[in-house]
Parts: structure tokens; C-alpha cells; sequence
């Protein structure tokens, strides 16, 4: 407990949110195949190779970027979800949508990257955690 107020609940109560939102992808993705599984296991994104290995070829990867389904975090990286975006102009919204795609970014980087950690606010948006801002 924290003296100005019940800071660790309101973390608690963040972290719980933001398993619920992954958890509620993960079980979306699971019924998409074999992308969608091997994409939850690995931080909800794949490499274009990896993709095309379960059956997704390239002209299936653009449509589903074309039509939104999903979303590219970075060059040869695909997230089978569609890019986040936010239900309204509220800072609160805005802000969650930027965790988010920061999350799927940081992911990417990861995956692309596997011998460097991700750390510091990145590290700290993967696990759910609060910050200020979004790096």
C-alpha cells in the first residue's frame, strides 16, 4: 500500500486488464491456425518465413495487411492481429492503443533480434505494467 492511495491495487488491477485483452487474442488466434497458434506462443507476431512455413503465402500475407486483419510491426514481421486502434479520442484509450502496438513492436524486436532482452519501459509495457509514457 503505498501512502497516497492503493497504487499496487490499481497495478494489480492494470496487469489483470491487460492479461484478460492478450488471453481474449491468444484464444482468437488458436482458432486461426497454425499461424495464429505459433504466433500467441511468441508474443503475438511471426517472421513472413514463418508464416509462409504454415501455410500462408505471400499474396495471402498483403490481403490480410490490406484488409486490416493484420498488422506489420516491423519490416518481415507480421502480427495476425489487426493494428490497434483506439474506440475513441479519450487519453485513456489513445494510451492503451499505444501500449499495445508498442507491445507487438517490441515483440517483433525480439523475435527478429533473439539474443538481445528487451528491458527498461519496453520490458515493462510486455509484462503490463504502468508508465508514464509509452516509449
Amino acid at each position: 500500500m503505498h501512502p497516497g492511495g492503493d497504487v499496487d491495487g490499481h497495478v494489480a488491477d492494470g496487469r489483470r486488464e491487460w492479461d484478460r485483452f492478450w488471453a481474449a487474442v491468444a484464444a482468437g488466434l488458436r482458432r486461426d491456425g497454425m499461424a495464429g497458434e505459433l504466433a500467441a506462443r511468441q508474443g503475438f507476431v511471426l517472421t513472413c518465413a514463418q508464416a509462409r512455413e504454415c501455410g500462408v503465402d505471400v499474396p495471402a500475407q498483403r490481403r490480410r495487411l490490406r484488409a486490416r486483419k493484420w498488422w506489420q510491426p516491423r519490416r518481415g514481421v507480421l502480427a495476425p492481429v489487426p493494428p490497434p486502434r483506439p474506440p475513441s479520442e479519450d487519453p485513456a484509450d489513445l494510451h492503451r492503443c499505444e501500449r499495445r502496438a508498442h507491445a507487438l513492436r517490441a515483440a517483433a524486436a525480439g523475435l527478429v533480434h533473439p539474443a538481445q532482452a528487451i528491458s527498461g519501459r519496453s520490458a515493462a509495457v510486455l509484462l503490463g505494467l504502468p508508465t508514464l509514457q509509452v516509449p
